[in-house]
């Protein structure tokens, strides 16, 4: 499946060191009732799991049935 973002309202709260390993974490807060867009809460942080990245995406992703 793919998908494309439409809009990120990201604040970036600590920066990414050469070496750090990073782990993102995307959940659907909201589903569009007619469109295959959705709004996920994001989340970023590194290997000791200090918040590099926080915020929300729109993304509209590839419709099902297009398969």
């Amino acid at each position: 499946m793919s998908a494309m973002f439409l809009n990120v309202n990201w604040d970036f709260r600590a920066p990414t060191r050469p070496g750090d390993m990073i782990t993102a974490h995307a959940r659907i807060i909201s589903v569009h009732p007619t469109k295959p867009i959705c709004t996920m809460r994001t989340t970023i942080t590194n290997q000791t799991g200090e918040t590099l990245v926080e915020g929300t995406a729109v993304v509209c992703r590839e419709p099902l049935s297009s398969r």
